[in-house]
Formats: structure tokens, sequence, C-alpha cells
């Protein structure tokens, strides 16, 4: 029988795989003119300041590069400088070409790198009360490029200074829609967090429009006002290491060979823990991640998780077949999923949460039952 300390290394090993494999972090643009809330809708999808600037280049005067890595999430931020709008020459045929085909040349050059725009967040702040031609123009521009087709939304920021009747709002909203592009989407943001309007429809595009599921899980992660679309990957990643483990326990296995799940069922919950961006989303640094929740789990596992299984008893020495092998993964998955929801809801209340017993063999026994005794309510 494995150690609490084997497990734990197994862990860590699983952990840090993890890490290593999925280092792709998607690449959002965010356009718009200078004071139009950018750093506001930032601040408040990924829950903190993105102000390190990065020396991944190309980095022009008109567009900095923020790499997640700098910055403790896992998405890339392409911020544009701010362009103006008066009543000059700021407004000319020229000048609106001059700034889209810099848009367009950026998006080049970093395809060059090997890197693309994944989406683009066209934000327009209703506090104006107008949309300008120029807004228009590089919407127009944007939508025919193509590898920015389809995957830009436009961003309707300051919702909370329009009217109760959100008039103006509305009316931007008439005005893109008008503009009759296939796929355009828009969004309406408050800089209230009381007033979240759009912004879990805002995220549920974003993650849709990303074309790989490492880009999804890294966006999902780093974006901290959507517990439910944490939840619903998490539920994904389950269903997919207990297909794996059904398969393991097709040819029946012994018991006591229960090991054998054990690395999909590690690499699992290290899934899990990720999607649910735990030390990002509690400010909380890897190795306080690795010296706790992977040590807890460590012991949680070696403390005898495999007991809980009803029947377990009769068929010691028997054979784990197929059900019991998916059984047991699903409940393992559903108690560390449970309980990084529930941290993280803690979290976003502003309550303290005790992470030396955040995975406690009892707290992972409690939420392994619960899925046991109502996991044919749970539509699994």
């Amino acid at each position: 029988m494995k150690s609490e300390m084997d497990f734990r290394q197994e862990f860590e090993e699983q952990w840090n795989k993890y890490q290593e494999k999925h280092e792709i972090f998607p690449n959002i643009m965010i356009l718009g003119r200078t004071g139009v809330g950018k750093s506001s809708l930032i601040n408040t999808i990924f829950g903190k300041p993105i102000a390190k600037v990065s020396d991944l280049t190309p980095e022009t005067q008109e567009f900095t590069l923020y790499e997640g890595k700098d910055n403790d999430v896992r998405v890339n931020l392409i911020d544009s400088k701010g362009y103006e709008i008066n009543d000059d020459a700021n407004t000319s045929d020229e000048a609106m070409k001059s700034f889209v085909k810099k848009v367009e040349d950026y998006i080049k050059e970093i395809e060059k790198q090997g890197q693309k725009v994944h989406i683009i967040w066209y934000c327009i702040p209703v506090s104006e009360e107008r949309v300008e031609p120029l807004d228009e123009e590089l919407i127009k521009a944007l939508c025919k490029f193509d590898s920015t087709r389809g995957r830009l939304a436009v961003v309707f920021t300051k919702c909370d200074e329009d009217d109760e009747d959100g008039t103006t709002g509305k009316e931007f909203k008439q005005i893109i829609d008008g503009m009759n592009i296939e796929g355009l989407q828009t969004f309406e943001v408050s800089n209230l967090p009381e007033l979240p309007l759009d912004l879990n429809k805002l995220n549920e595009w974003s993650v849709k429009s990303l074309d790989s599921d490492d880009l999804r899980a890294n966006y999902i992660a780093s974006q901290m006002n959507n517990l439910e679309l944490k939840k619903a990957e998490a539920k994904k990643i389950i269903i997919a290491a207990a297909a794996a483990a059904a398969v393991i326990g097709a040819t029946p296995i012994p018991f006591a060979d229960a090991a054998l799940l054990v690395p999909d069922q590690l690499a699992m919950t290290v899934a899990i823990i990720n999607v649910y961006g735990i030390y990002e989303f509690a400010h909380i640094s890897k190795e306080v991640v690795a010296s706790l929740v992977i040590s807890n789990l460590g012991k949680s596992i070696a403390g005898g998780l495999l007991k809980l299984i009803p029947a377990a008893g009769t068929i010691i020495g028997g054979a784990i077949n197929a059900t019991v092998a998916s059984t047991i993964t699903s409940a393992l998955g559903y108690a560390t999923s449970t309980i990084c929801y529930n941290a993280c809801k803690d979290i976003m209340n502003g309550k303290e949460v005790n992470w030396s017993k955040l995975f406690d063999f009892d707290i992972v026994k409690t939420m392994f039952e619960s899925y046991l005794k109502n996991k044919d309510n749970m539509g699994e």
C-alpha cells in the first residue's frame, strides 16, 4: 500500500507536469479610447490590476503586451495606448485608416512570431453618449480580418452612468446591430460590482471563442467573477477522468491494486484545482499550494477514501470493476471541486480561508460521502 509520502510525491509530479503542459495562454486585445474603462474591466474580470509590462516583443507605441506569467494570471493582455477623438485631423478618413492599419500590422507581426490574437474586447463607454466613426471603422475592419473575424466583442463600459432604463446602452446596441456584421456580439458592463449586467455573458462568450482546451481552461482559471463557469469546466474534467478510470476497471483489477487509478485521479484533482485558479484567486503562492493543499490531498487519499465505497469490504481481495473505478474517481473529483468552489466563494465574500485545513481528510470524506449519497440525482 502506498504511503502518504508516495501520494504527495506523485501529486507534486502531476502538479509540475500540469504547469509545464499548460503554458499556452490566450492573448486578449483590448481596444478603446483613453478613459473608456479598460482598466476597470480588466480588474473586475481578473481580480487584479495588470500593470507589469513584459519584455516580449513586438511592442509598439500604440500597443503594450502584459504577459500573464508576470502578473500571476494565465492570460496575456494586449492593451492599445488609447486614441483620441476630436474635431481636427484625428477624425479624418486618413487618420482612421492609419489606426486601422496599425492594428492590422500589429496582429500580422505577432502572427509571424507564431502567436495570434485570440479574442478582442472593443470598449465603448456609454458616458460618451456617442459611437464615433472611428469605432465603427475599426470594428468593420477587424471583422473582415481573417484571423480576428468572429473573435471580436463590443463591450459597452461605464453602464452604471446610464439612466435607469439603460437608454444609451440600447441606442449603442442598435447602432452596432445596424452594422449587420454576422456573429458580432455586444455586452454591457459596469464599474460597480453590484451591477454586473452582462459580465458573465462576456466571460462565457470569451471562453467559447477560444479554440483549444488549454486556452479555455487558462481563461476560466484566471477570471474571478464567474464561479459557475469554473464549476462547469471542473465537471467536464471529472467526467473525462471517470471515463478513463472505467476503462482501467473494465478488466477488473485486484482491490489491492487500486493505486493503478491514482495517476489519473491525481491528474484530475490537479486540473480541477488549477481551473478554479486557487493560488491566483487567493493570492497565495504555488509553494503554499504545494506544501498545504497537495500535502493534505495526499493524506486524504492515503487515509483510506477507497474504504468509503459501498460494499468495498466485500470485495477486498476481490476486484475493482469499471463501475467502482468510475465511482471512486467521480467522488474524489466532486469533493475536490466542491471544496475549491466553497473556498473561492468565501474569498469573494471577504471571508478567511484556512488553507492548512482546506483538503483535510475529514472534509474530503464528507464531500466524498455526499457524492455517493446523491450521485443518482446529480446527473452523473
